[in-house]
Formats: C-alpha cells, sequence, structure tokens
C-alpha cells in the first residue's frame, strides 16, 4: 500500500508540475545578421537565443553569435504579467537603453522592432491576431536593437515615469 501511495504522488507530482514549468515564461531572441558575410557561412552560429524565465543574464559573451553585427527580434511567451528587461549594455546597466516588456495576457508577444516605441514612457499594445497584449517602457539607446548585451526577468526599478 505505500508503495503504491508513493506511486501515486510521484505521478501527480510529474504530471503536476510540468504544465506550470512549461508556463513560466521563456524569451526567444532570433539574431537578423544584418549583413551577408560569406566568412560566417563557414561558423557554425545558432542565432534563436532560449532564457527560461527567472535566469538573469548580466552578459551575453558566451551566447551564440554575440559578437555578430545582428539585430536582436524577440518573442515573450509565459503568464500575465510575466515581466523582462532588455538592456544594451552588460550588468544590466541603464546609459545605452533598455526596454522592459511586461505580458497584458498568456498569448505569446512578437516583438519585431525594439525600437518602434516612444521614448522614456510606458505603451500599452493591444493583442491582434499576430501577438498578445503587452505594456513596454523603452529607453532609447543608439542602434539599441544590435547592442543588447543583458536581461533581467521581473521588476527591478523603483520608478519609471
Amino acid at each position: 500500500m505505500k508503495i503504491k501511495n508513493i506511486c501515486l504522488s510521484l505521478a501527480l507530482l510529474v504530471c503536476l508540475s510540468s504544465p506550470l514549468s512549461a508556463n513560466e515564461g521563456e524569451l526567444t531572441m532570433y539574431l537578423e545578421l544584418r549583413y551577408f558575410n560569406t566568412s560566417m557561412q563557414t561558423i557554425e552560429c545558432d542565432r534563436l537565443i532560449y532564457v527560461k524565465a527567472g535566469k538573469d543574464l548580466s552578459n551575453f559573451r558566451d551566447m551564440p553569435c554575440y559578437l555578430r553585427d545582428a539585430k536582436v527580434t524577440a518573442t515573450l511567451d509565459g503568464p500575465v504579467g510575466t515581466t523582462v528587461t532588455l538592456f544594451a549594455n552588460n550588468m544590466y546597466a541603464q546609459g545605452k537603453g533598455y526596454i522592459v516588456i511586461r505580458k497584458t495576457d498568456d498569448r505569446k508577444v512578437w516583438l519585431l522592432d525594439l525600437m518602434d516605441f516612444p521614448d522614456s514612457k510606458w505603451d500599452m499594445i493591444e493583442a491582434n491576431s499576430e501577438s498578445g497584449g503587452y505594456k513596454v517602457f523603452y529607453k532609447n539607446g543608439p542602434a539599441f536593437d544590435s547592442n543588447v548585451s543583458s536581461l533581467k526577468w521581473g521588476q527591478w526599478w523603483g520608478a519609471l515615469p
């Protein structure tokens, strides 16, 4: 009887933990190479970078293709309220710009142009047939979408305008 209860408990734990971990969230960054370079054809380079919710990255030095001339686009998956910030500097420094993305529904958010938002204010993006809804705060920086260098999950700021 004890073994049966233990097996049942383990089965419930596995069944219940899988959907929860899958629903925590994930940021997927795609590096769009800006210039055709024949030397890059010989370099193996995975241009998709997956970062699970809660895994802050203080720098992208060890990420694939980090030093390539590429524009970053992204998708954000997770429940309502999932929040991530991308910084254009290592160690979450704000001087070269950053973008805060907070989901407002359960659908995947598609961010095809990280610089297409008003500077230094919150903007609400309504869900449409291609993307879920989200709020964004963008602090402009030069070539921000090519300089993304660190990311932080959740709310890290005291007060944004």
